[in-house]
Formats: C-alpha cells, sequence, structure tokens
C-alpha cells in the first residue's frame, strides 16, 4: 500500500503543482485541483431538482435555483482545471510514484516507467493555483 505524496500534509481543499522532470523528456508541470467542499455541500442542494415539482414555482424559487447552478459549474470549473486525476501515490518498496492523469498526459505516463531515473518537485498553491503558498 502507498502513501501520499506528502503525508503531513492535510490535503483537503488543496491546490498543487508537480514538476516532474525526465532525462527522456522536457519538464512537464501537472497541477491537482481537488473537489472542494463546497462542490459537494452544492450538490447536495441539487436534490430538488432532481425530482418533478409537485406545484408550481415562482420566479423567485427559479430564480435561487438558477444562482445554485451558477456556483456549481463555477465550483466544476475550478476542480477541472487540474491535470491529476488523484493525488500521487508513493510506494516506498518498490520506489514507484503512481499518478492518474488527464487522457492528454498519456505519452508522460510512457516515459515514467520504473527503473528510469525520474525527479518530482511538489509546490502548494493559493486556489487560483497560479501563486505559490507558504
Amino acid at each position: 500500500m502507498g502513501k501520499a505524496v506528502d503525508p503531513g500534509k492535510r490535503w483537503g481543499d488543496r491546490v498543487f503543482r508537480v514538476d516532474v522532470y525526465t532525462a527522456d523528456a522536457p519538464m512537464r508541470s501537472l497541477l491537482y485541483t481537488p473537489v472542494r467542499a463546497r462542490l459537494r455541500n452544492l450538490a447536495g442542494q441539487m436534490n430538488p431538482l432532481l425530482h418533478a415539482a409537485k406545484n408550481v414555482r415562482d420566479d423567485r424559487w427559479w430564480a435561487s435555483k438558477q444562482a445554485l447552478l451558477e456556483q456549481v459549474v463555477d465550483e466544476l470549473s475550478f476542480s477541472t482545471k487540474g491535470q491529476l486525476l488523484a493525488v500521487p501515490v508513493v510506494d516506498p518498496k518498490q520506489g514507484t510514484v503512481r499518478m492518474y492523469m488527464e487522457e492528454p498526459f498519456t505519452d508522460l505516463q510512457k516515459t515514467l516507467t520504473p527503473g528510469k531515473m525520474t525527479a518530482m518537485h511538489v509546490q502548494w498553491l493559493d486556489d487560483d493555483g497560479l501563486e505559490a503558498s507558504e
């Protein structure tokens, strides 16, 4: 069983970038953007939209649901911004790191085969994923 890249960190809603260095390919940066707690909470509020209404809804009700859906779209946009689909997992016994990436990065996955020298640098970022955080 592997461990998360830095088990001392609390992942929660944290954004980070992994810079991957290999001898066979140029350095690649991969962004991890989590599904934040806010999106999980908003998803629970969408339940009334999944079922047929028993009575006619007024404009205020529809306006509140539109605002809810706009917030969901914003959160989904954030959560799908990164190329890493999950937190990288380290297997210290085999000296490997398992990273699940978006489809366009399958070429990078092929270069990250066991036995090849690879270096990685992880940098924690603020929520917009552009600036480093302390």
